[in-house]
């Protein structure tokens, strides 16, 4: 008796939030810190009452609106385990952990400890590995997805096309005589030049529902789904216009820069080799032409051997 008094003094003299409900959810008994984190009020108390006076209130726990499913999504949960724990949100923006204890006569012990500072480091964590990722995505210089990432996205989007019997366009896309703006002026106005270009057409070409990422040096990827050759053309001509309305300046000077492209779309199984291959083709072919304009591949199709 003396021990479980002994107990009892420690809880009430802890920090520590505890509750004990009977087999009727009447709150039998609760220390003083989870009387505070809950709001709860003087007499009678159950746990539906506690909860609802928070929700009223607004104090407590986050509570989403309805009240009633809310509780019944909560009431399904509790006493379904001998042991189980959870996590609490609270509307002051700390993070409780809770354990809840069910005893063979249906009584339930619930304690709540604060592990605010624990969910905050798991939240930089997390922040701090998705940056990863994106960074081990991205590339350095004009903040676009990098080969790797538009490769991946290929993938993603011809799968996605595949399913939907759509067409997809791949364009490679080239800077022309872009080795004369590093020599002419420098390799920071020309990596300056490449970032521009990537700012001007990755808004056009999202907007049309379409990706763009940098393969290489001059070199880039874009990918439109759902789409023909003949759409992506028309996207890149827009572009062309784009770039000579809206040049790359400095204080010095005016910078006019023109790319070729070429183009192949895909309505059946292949892979993104072949399509490289063919739009890589159809690039040389625009180059020799003399540049500054796009060449179409004929459509590639499922190799049968």
């Amino acid at each position: 008796m003396a021990e479980q008094q002994e107990l009892g003094q420690w809880v009430l003299a802890s920090n520590t939030a505890v509750a004990i409900f009977n087999a009727e959810d009447q709150l039998h008994f609760a220390s003083p810190s989870f009387l505070a984190l809950y709001a709860v009020q003087p007499g009678p108390q159950t746990f539906h009452s506690i909860i609802s006076h928070c929700f009223h209130h607004k104090v407590g726990p986050r509570i989403t609106s309805p009240l009633s499913q809310w509780v019944n999504t909560i009431q399904a949960k509790r006493r379904t385990i001998p042991l189980r724990t959870f996590e609490i949100v609270m509307l002051d923006g700390r993070w409780m952990w809770g354990t809840e204890v069910t005893f063979s006569n249906q009584w339930t012990m619930v304690q709540i400890i604060d592990f605010t500072a624990i969910k905050h480091k798991e939240f930089a964590l997390q922040k701090a590995h998705d940056e990863a990722l994106l960074a081990a995505k991205t590339d350095d210089l004009t903040r676009l997805p990098n080969r790797g990432a538009i490769i991946q996205r290929f993938h993603q989007l011809y799968d996605y096309c595949s399913e939907q019997n759509l067409p997809l366009t791949l364009a490679i896309i080239d800077l022309d005589h872009f080795k004369s703006v590093n020599d002419n002026f420098g390799h920071a106005v020309g990596d300056a030049v490449l970032h521009h270009f990537a700012t001007q057409a990755d808004q056009l070409i999202r907007a049309a529902g379409g990706v763009i990422g940098r393969s290489g040096g001059e070199e880039f990827l874009m990918i439109l789904p759902g789409a023909p050759t003949s759409c992506g053309q028309d996207l890149l001509e827009t572009l062309r216009i784009d770039l000579q309305k809206h040049p790359f300046s400095t204080a010095q000077s005016i910078i006019y820069y023109t790319f070729s492209s070429g183009l192949v779309s895909c309505s059946q199984l292949c892979s993104f080799e072949d399509l490289y291959k063919a739009a890589d083709k159809a690039l040389y072919t625009a180059k020799i032409r003399g540049r500054n304009q796009d060449c179409v591949s004929a459509p590639v199709k499922a190799n049968t051997q």
